[in-house]
């Protein structure tokens, strides 16, 4: 039988527990994914599609230790948050980086509502993505 999502997902990051609902939890949770798992957008440019249904989301980013793009990272990774106690939505975002103009909404990054504020998580932006 398969680990719990959870557990599954803190091991393929490297993390024992999940650390406090928090912002210092957050940023922990989110730097130990992007150092665990890469961007990656194989599948598309081979023309295999992306699916972003947990299971199989399961299989390819933590079974198969493979990374991915975009809406599949955060997908994953808003399922984590919830799971943990965090409140968390997707959101469309544009990325500007060099552009001169306004882009269409290709990317997917997170609102996660702490202590009344909200923080923006991303852990799908690849080379762009927090250092």
């Amino acid at each position: 039988m398969a680990a719990p999502l959870l557990d599954a997902y803190l091991n393929r990051i490297g993390l024992t527990d999940p650390g406090p609902v928090d912002v210092t939890g957050l940023r922990r949770l989110q730097a130990a994914h992007v150092e665990a798992i890469p961007f990656e957008n194989l599948d598309i440019l081979l023309g295999r599609g992306v699916h972003l249904d947990l299971a199989r989301l399961r299989d390819k980013l933590i079974a198969q230790r493979r990374g991915g793009y975009c809406f599949e990272q955060n997908t994953l990774f808003v399922e984590i948050l919830r799971e943990i106690g965090f409140t968390a939505s997707q959101m469309e975002a544009r990325v500007r980086a060099g552009a001169t103009a306004v882009l269409p909404r290709t990317h997917m990054v997170l609102a996660v509502e702490i202590d009344g504020q909200s923080w923006l998580a991303d852990v799908g932006l690849g080379g762009e993505g927090p250092c």
